[in-house]
């Protein structure tokens, strides 16, 4: 069963190593983010793609262990959005507004959403849009209930899309994402994952991965270039 304690508690310890990793990074936090995304999209660890000397390469790595390890008992829960908490990181101390939904309400939003969805109504898969995921509590909670409502034939009709201005909240929404698809789906695939970093009230966004079909780790496209946004919702 998630246990909060546990949850607060694993994301202070990897709070307590990136404050240390920040005496020598500023930017420690996201680069450490993008570093584990980019290596579980490539089946390596955060270490060969950090630039860090090897004592920051090693509480890294510590840190990684930390969040795996919390996601393969936990799956579901946004570690990274506390951790951001911790950091004074997350939105509100950008000045960008952000409210970092708690695990319960996004998972009973997600249940009610979804109580009454009939996959046969959607031969071609159906398509959800989250434009301001944070750390990804709202997208993991539809991944998660999809799965436990409907198993693998609920990941393998959805087409989820997230958006965020942040970019650090994405590359955490997009790596809680892709564990937690790993963790959970027999097969380790959802139907697809679009990626986009951007003011979700302009058209302009980065595109920043897409991820289609199966295996997660090696279908990662990382692309650099603005696009429109696409019309996305639940349907």
């Amino acid at each position: 069963m998630y246990s909060v304690i546990q949850a607060q508690s694993v994301a202070e310890k990897i709070s307590r190593l990136m404050f240390d990793i920040r005496l020598s990074q500023s930017n420690a936090f996201e680069d450490w983010v993008k570093a584990m995304l980019n290596g579980f999209i490539g089946g390596d660890n955060c270490r060969d793609h950090l630039s860090w000397g090897d004592h920051e390469a090693t509480k890294a790595v510590e840190a990684e262990k930390l969040f795996f390890g919390f996601v393969e008992s936990y799956p579901g829960i946004d570690l990274l959005g506390r951790v951001m908490c911790e950091l004074n990181l997350a939105g509100h101390s950008k000045n960008l507004g952000a409210f970092y939904t708690p695990y319960s309400v996004s998972k009973a939003i997600a249940q009610m959403q979804f109580h009454d969805l009939k996959l046969d109504n959607y031969p071609d898969g159906f398509s959800v849009l989250e434009p301001c995921v944070g750390a990804g509590s709202m997208a993991l909670a539809v991944v998660e209930t999809l799965f436990e409502k409907y198993g693998q034939a609920g990941l393998d009709k959805l087409r989820l899309t997230i958006n965020d201005i942040d970019r650090c909240a994405v590359y955490c929404a997009t790596i809680q994402l892709l564990k937690t698809v790993e963790v959970l789906s027999p097969t380790k695939s959802l139907r697809e994952i679009i990626v986009y970093c951007g003011n979700a009230l302009t058209v302009e966004h980065e595109l920043l991965y897409h991820i289609t079909a199966v295996p997660i780790r090696s279908t990662t496209e990382e692309l650099n270039a603005f696009v429109e946004m696409p019309s996305f919702a639940c349907a």
